[in-house]
């Protein structure tokens, strides 16, 4: 009912049937329905009921990323630790459970990662963090800890020897900011914060070069009943936001504090709430060879989820960059009735990167970039409709789509072992019309004769592309698989 509610464009009635089936979910599921309440209220203009729901939510997913949401709700978390009285001090017993502090730094430091922050709203949040982090003392996220080196083990140098060291160009630039910044908890440990600040900046500017993303992305772990959380971050964002607050602790007055990125926003359809999509980043210095989507491109920094608002927030350090995104690792919910309307955009989503520039700028604001979607036409599979196929002797065959100027068959290999089904690919065919006969096609390479053999498990899929070489339909659900009764003859 709510779904049908929210795609009519019903949306403060469907966020009041979703706030109905919350009293009825447990679990996951409430998780779920928060997502939709948020997003229905949101579109509603309901701002209180968004706030509400993104204040129950985090609960549920403290990684969570609520957009605008982020900073009140942020503020909230921070308020709901008990008073200190105007010396400083909190009453005895009173001081707060470590979970509750923990939960209010991950939201500060979320709500101060992101472009939405007016310098007011900064300021208070930086005041919460600063106070959560000295309640949780050496254990706060934000304290410079120790480093390891390359090999993994502790650094033991003296800071003189850990940055001369960092200031070796024969080391990789990653192990150098290890290093400087190794230095850098060693002499601020000594009480020299000055040498300890120099030491910091030298392994921000380090750690820049080679992963200038501060926010925004993972690891690369999908989690499909999470799928806009930003856990588990890659290691250098989080220490190059530990980096920028141990400056600022050393230097109030610093204004290395990095605020720009790149809003990453899929366009021309609307995402289902239940799909789970990422977008993979990579971002490098224009004046390092490789180009983008060629010999070269550097390798993703991480993974980018695509929230609710269908926007993706990755927060880069000013600087000029070579910029490649393509699709990542993308899944749906199995739960009960969630998952039938996302599983066909899986399946057909097409997204199209190649508008995006190959270089952006970021100077302290957001870059926004509109990432066109659109969902494929479907083609029906005629035959084999399965059951047992001779490779040698029938064809395939499947419908025609207007504006198709060939077709391009996919030919996988289908194996059983147990524990799960590996597929591993055979081959791809193109063909003009809307039939393949394999015996036509030679000669085949013997890789792809080697999984094409008698007796074994194969499954096939069609794209269809137009003139310009870009997809415009594919068969839709899983690959259809057959049974090989008869195989090509090996030449």
């Amino acid at each position: 009912e709510a779904d049908a509610l929210h795609s009519g464009g019903n949306h403060s009635e469907a966020a009041a049937a979703y706030r109905r089936a919350l009293g009825r979910a447990s679990g996951l599921m409430r998780l779920f329905v928060l997502e939709r309440i948020l997003r229905c209220s949101s579109e509603a203009g309901d701002g209180q009921g968004s706030f509400d729901a993104g204040l129950k939510l985090i609960a549920l997913d403290p990684d969570a990323w609520l957009g605008d949401l982020n900073h009140p709700v942020a503020m909230a978390a921070a308020s709901r630790l008990p008073a200190r009285s105007p010396d400083g001090r909190r009453q005895p017993g009173a001081r707060p459970p470590r979970s509750q502090l923990e939960l209010a730094h991950k939201r500060l430091d979320i709500s101060l990662s992101g472009p939405q922050l007016a310098e007011a709203e900064r300021r208070a949040a930086e005041t919460a963090l600063r106070d959560v982090s000295a309640e949780l003392g050496d254990e706060a996220p934000d304290q410079l800890g120790e480093e390891t080196g390359p090999g993994g083990g502790s650094r033991v140098e003296s800071p003189s020897v850990l940055l001369e060291r960092a200031q070796d160009k024969k080391f990789p630039a990653r192990e150098r900011a290890a290093l400087a910044q190794a230095a850098a908890a060693a002499l601020e440990a000594a009480g020299d914060r000055a040498a300890a600040l120099a030491a910091c900046r030298l392994a921000l500017s380090l750690l820049k070069s080679v992963h200038p993303v501060y926010a925004g992305l993972t690891d690369g772990t999908l989690d499909t009943s999470r799928p806009r959380s930003l856990a588990p971050e890659p290691a250098d964002s989080i220490r190059l936001r530990r980096l920028v607050r141990s400056i600022q602790r050393l230097d109030p007055a610093s204004a290395e504090a990095p605020r720009g990125g790149l809003r990453l926003r899929i366009t021309g359809l609307d995402l289902p709430p239940e799909l789970a999509l990422n977008l993979l980043v990579s971002l490098w210095d224009p004046a390092v060879e490789g180009t983008v989507g060629g010999p070269g491109a550097q390798a993703p920094l991480g993974q980018a989820p695509v929230q609710l608002d269908q926007a993706a927030w990755v927060g880069v350090a000013d600087g000029r960059y070579r910029l490649q995104i393509k699709r990542g690792g993308s899944g749906t919910r199995f739960w009960r009735s969630l998952g039938g309307r996302a599983n066909h955009f899986l399946g057909m989503l097409e997204i199209d990167f190649a508008a995006l520039p190959e270089e952006v700028e970021v100077r302290g604001q957001a870059v926004e970039l509109a990432i066109p979607g659109r969902l494929l036409e479907e083609v029906t599979l005629l035959e084999p409709t399965g059951g047992e196929v001779d490779l040698a002797r029938d064809t395939f065959r499947w419908s025609g789509l207007p504006g198709a100027a060939y077709y391009e068959v996919e030919l996988i290999g289908v194996e059983d072992l147990g524990g799960g089904t590996y597929y591993k690919p055979a081959q791809k065919f193109r063909a003009e019309g809307t039939s393949l006969r394999l015996a036509d096609v030679s000669p085949l390479p013997a890789a792809t004769l080697n999984v094409l053999t008698r007796g074994s498990t194969a499954a096939w899929v069609v794209r269809a592309h137009d003139a310009r070489g870009r997809c415009i339909g594919r068969s839709s659900g899983p690959a259809r698989t057959f049974a090989i009764s008869g195989a090509l003859e090996k030449p």
